[in-house]
Formats: structure tokens, sequence, C-alpha cells
């Protein structure tokens, strides 16, 4: 007997209503395995296609309009759902929602009006996929709910659908999309740098052709600035030269006053000196005429012979000294005399002297007055000892030169500041968005590297289980990645060969159909340890079989519900060699009008 690992199925019960050749009717569904036997056109199928429907399965959509599933002669159909939220304790399937039961019903509409309900709350589909996903199931996974032929077109499928089908079954989807995610951001980061340095390299052509306006305009102000300062320079030069003048003027009065004084001085003392020396020769004067009187008398004396000629002698030798004496002052007298007269011219030249010049500083006084005045008007002093021809040679040279800027305009300083200002800001940001792709590359490759480790884990152990169920057919075989360093190309291929032929990868083409189903079948069952989704449906996947291997893939998958627990609902027209006691038989028949369900409780043998 088969001991059912979980006491509670994702899956309770289907209602359907008007839908294709259903008029009413209610599928209980239970844990572990559920069959669905039947003649061919009982009506097996339409309960996994209502089943799909309610669920917004995609597949359903495209296969014909949904108006057409609605039976024939009604307006609408309805399909309700109705889902198990409790597991065991007190975990739940939708931990967001706190109700033991989920209940999802599709109204299918003749005008084309379709519709969803959540718990009797109008909802959208994708609020309903959105639900579902949260536990892993996707109606649009052919490995979690796979329609008749669709075993056999998972066998011919390209190796990249086949891994796509088994990520999402596994629940490696979100890897994947993160790796598309982070791949999509490193991309946009690179299409933004792109983006970008094209801007740049466009705002440095740009840039580059004010920044040579900008650098004439700056030469421009440069001349003006020049120009500007020289005309202050020539207005504190011609004051400058100004002041020099008047200082040599203050400096030549200064010294002729000085020189002036210095001969009074001078004439004072040749005065006083020549006034001590004339009275001094008055005197010597007054003596040598007393002397010469005297000896004039003695001479007369001498002639009687009334005198001593030597008293002569001697009045005439003192006579001699006097007049050497007086001569000596006389000279000296006429030397200071001399220089008096001289030091007298000199100081009338130096006095005529002084008045030109004391009548020049008082011009200049006047002059250097309004020039000092219009000076500090311009600018703060400028010491310069150019002169102003000097200065005014430079000014005319630098107003010539500015002749050849009289094009440049002020504004485009606005305008390169704009441009070098965007320049700045674009080099900014590429070197954010240069840091960023180095970090979004980074994630990109620690986001891939888990989910090659992850794919590459779970792919062996599902080859590895995968080649053990094959050995109980008679067969060999494994599952392996390709292109694994490309996350484009990377994909699933399944190997296997029959009878003891050469191990091929499963195609369209190599094996036969038979074959083929066999193989995924066994696929299918060697990867649902490893299966998120609560529910798994398969329709009919015997139909090509032979007998024997599908009584072997029948127990296997019997034993692998009894081994790891979760809810299958399985389709067959074919024959029932072993039903255990805890798998839920759902039988299927067709009146002339509709078709009805009836569910075995019991143990037995359906044919």
């Amino acid at each position: 007997m088969i001991k059912v690992m979980s006491n509670h199925g994702f899956l309770k019960e289907l209602i359907i209503e008007n839908f294709m050749s259903y008029r009413y009717a209610r599928i209980t569904f239970k844990p572990g395995l559920n069959l669905i036997i039947g003649p061919n056109g009982a009506g097996k199928s339409s309960i996994l296609l209502a089943l799909s429907v309610a669920l917004g399965q995609t597949y359903t959509e495209r296969s014909k309009k949904l108006s057409e599933l609605i039976r024939w002669g009604e307006d609408y159909s309805r399909i309700t759902v109705r889902l198990n939220n409790k597991l065991d304790g007190n975990k739940r399937f939708f931990t967001r929602i706190n109700r033991d039961e989920i209940v999802i019903t599709r109204y299918l509409r003749k005008n084309g009006q379709y519709s969803f309900e959540l718990n009797h709350r109008d909802v959208s589909k994708a609020e309903v996929l959105a639900l579902l996903r949260e536990v892993g199931l996707n109606p649009d996974n052919s490995l979690i709910i796979m329609h008749q032929n669709m075993i056999e077109n998972f066998g011919i499928v390209d190796a990249k659908q086949k891994l796509i089908l088994f990520e999402e079954a596994v629940g490696l989807k979100e890897y994947r999309e993160r790796i598309i995610k982070a791949r999509e951001k490193l991309n946009s980061l690179i299409d933004e740098e792109n983006k970008l340095r094209k801007i740049l390299s466009e705002t440095e052509g740009v840039l580059a052709k004010y920044k040579e306006q900008y650098d004439r305009l700056l030469r421009k102000r440069e001349l003006l600035k020049r120009r500007d300062f020289l005309n202050k320079e020539l207005v504190w030069s011609r004051y400058c030269k100004l002041e020099r003048e008047y200082n040599e003027i203050l400096n030549r009065i200064s010294s002729i006053k000085e020189e002036l004084n210095e001969a009074k001085r001078q004439l004072s003392i040749y005065q006083m000196r020549s006034a001590e020396l004339r009275e001094n020769v008055n005197e010597q004067y007054l003596k040598i005429r007393e002397l010469f009187e005297e000896a004039l008398h003695l001479s007369y004396l001498v002639g009687k012979g009334g005198v001593n000629e030597d008293k002569l002698i001697t009045i005439s030798n003192k006579l001699d000294s006097l007049l050497s004496k007086l001569n000596q002052l006389y000279n000296e007298y006429i030397s200071y005399r001399v220089n008096e007269g001289i030091t007298n011219y000199k100081i009338t030249l130096l006095e005529k002297d002084l008045r030109i010049n004391e009548k020049e500083l008082k011009k200049k006084e006047k002059e250097y007055s309004l020039l000092k005045e219009q000076a500090y008007k311009v600018s703060e002093p400028i010491q310069t000892n150019r002169n102003p021809t000097e200065i005014m040679s430079d000014i005319r040279e630098v107003e010539g030169m500015l002749k050849l800027y009289r094009d440049v305009d002020e504004s485009i300083e606005e305008t390169y500041n704009y441009y070098r200002g965007l320049h700045y800001d674009l080099k900014n940001k590429i070197n954010d968005l240069v840091n960023s792709r180095l970090e979004a590359s980074k994630e990109l490759e620690r986001r891939t590297n888990i989910w090659r480790k992850k794919i590459i884990e779970i792919v062996s152990k599902v080859s590895e289980e995968y080649s053990k169920l094959l050995s109980g057919i008679n067969a060999r075989g494994y599952a392996r990645i390709v292109n694994l360093d490309n996350v484009d190309e990377v994909g699933l291929e399944l190997v296997v060969g029959f009878r003891g032929g050469e191990e091929k990868v499963l195609d369209a083409y190599t094996q036969s159909g038979g074959e083929r189903t066999t193989a995924v079948m066994l696929f299918l069952l060697a990867l649902q340890g490893y299966v998120k989704s609560p529910l798994r449906a398969v329709d009919e996947f015997d139909v090509h079989m032979d007998p024997r291997n599908r009584e072997v893939i029948m127990n296997y998958l019997i034993d692998i519900v009894n081994k790891r627990g979760g809810q299958y609902i399985v389709i067959t027209p074919g024959y029932i060699s072993r039903v255990d006691e805890d798998v839920n038989i759902i039988v299927v028949q067709k009146t002339a009008e509709y078709s009805m369900v009836k569910v075995v409780d019991m143990y037995e043998e359906v044919k």
C-alpha cells in the first residue's frame, strides 16, 4: 500500500460548468497520485485543460479562443479551483493569505469577456499568476503541467528551451532572472556610459571651439587690463615725474639756501676780518708816519751834527720792519676784500637762483597738487620710474593689438562655462558609471557563478537519478549541460541509448516517438525530487509507449509518489496493472450529451 507523506494535498477540488463536453462536474483530488482514466474521447484531457484555464495557462489561449471552450449552446463557462492553503503544522502554502482554502474562479463568456475571481473577489490574471508563483506553480511550464503531445514536444525542443523549463520547474528561474537583471543593469550602464562618452566627445569638440574663443576673450581682457594699468601708470608716471621735479626743485632750493647761508656766514667773516685788517693797516700807517717824521727830524739833526747817526739807523730799521708788516697787512686786507666781493657776488647769484627756483616751485606746486588729486582718483599709488613717453608707446601698441579682438563678445564666457561645466559633469558621471559598471560586472559574475554552481549541482543529481531509471528499461543515458559559459546559449540535453544502442542526444530525428516519450517521462520522474511546484500533471504520457515500458514507468511513478510525496495528476487511456489503495482513481465516461466523472474510493483494477 502506498503511504503518502503529506495529508494535505494542494489541489482539493475542480468544479467545471459548461466547459467543452462538461455541463457540470465536481472532481475531488487527493494528496499523492490522482489517475484520470477512461476511453478516448470521454473528456479526460478536458479536465486538465479546465484546470489550466482556471490557473491562467497561456498554452490553452494560444491553441484556440477561450470562447470556443464554452459548451455548445451555453453563454458562459465557469471553472472553480479550490486549493488547500494548510500544510502540516502551522505552515501554509501561501504565506501571505491567512486562510485555510484559496478559491480561484475563471469565467469565460461568448462575447469574449474573461475574468478571474480570487476568494470571490475580482482580480486580474496577473494577480493570479503572481500568487501561484509564490509556490512555484507556473501553469505554462510543460514540466509542471503537460498536455497531450507536450511530452514528445519536450523531447524535440532545443536545448535552451529545455533548460529554461527545467530551471523554472526546480526553482532556479530566479537565478537566471537575477543574471538577466544584473546583465540588463550592466548593459544599461554600458549603454549609458557609451551614450555619455559620445556626448562627452561631442562636447569636447564644441568646448574646444569655444575654448579658442574664450582664450581670445581672456587675451582681450588681459590687453584691456594692461591698457587700463598703462593708463593709470601714465597718470602716475606724470605725477611721479612731476613729483621728482618738484622734489628736485625743493632740494635745489634747500641746497641754495644752505649755500647762501654759508656764503653769508663767510661774508660776515670776511667783512669782520677786513674791518680788523683795515684798522690794523691804519694803525700801522700812523706808526710808520710818526716814525718817518721822527726819522726826518733825526736826519736833520744828524746833518747839523746834533744827533748820533746810530739812532737814525735804528729808527730806519724799525721803519723798514713797520713797512714790511704794513705791506703784509695790506695784502691780507686786499685778499679779504676780494673774497668779500666775490662772496657778495656769489650771494647775489644765489639769491637770484633762489628766486628763480622758488618761482618755479610755486608753479610746480599748483600743477603737482592737481595731478596728485587726479592720480589718486584713478587708482592706488603706482610706483614707476618709466617715462610717460615710453608708457604712451606701450598704450598705442596695446590699442593696436586690441583691434584684433574687436569681434570677441563677452557672452562667450557664459557659453564656454556652460560647456566646461557640462564637460566636468559628464566626466564625473562617466567616472561614477565606470565604478558602477565595474561593480555591476562583479555582481553579474557573482550571480552567474552562483547560477552555474546550482545548475551543475541539480543537473548532476537529476542525471544520476535519470541514469538509474533508464537502467530499469535496459537503456542508458544521462542529462548534461551544454554551452555553460554562455548564459544565452546554455542548454540542457538528454542523451539516451536503448537496447544496447549508441547513446545519442534526444531529438526529433534519432529516436522513435515511443523512445522519446519514454526518455522524457523517465527524465520527468528523475526530476520530481527537485520540482518546487506542489502540483504536477501529465496527459497521456503513454500513448506511444510499448506496454512493458509503460508498466515500468507507472510503477516508478507510484513508487516516487510514495517516497517523495506531492500531488500528481496523470491522465491515461490505458490499462492499469497496479493500483494501490491510496491512489485516487477518477473515471471519466461520456454519454451522448456530456461527460461524467466518477471517483473510485476503493481498491479496484480498472480495465
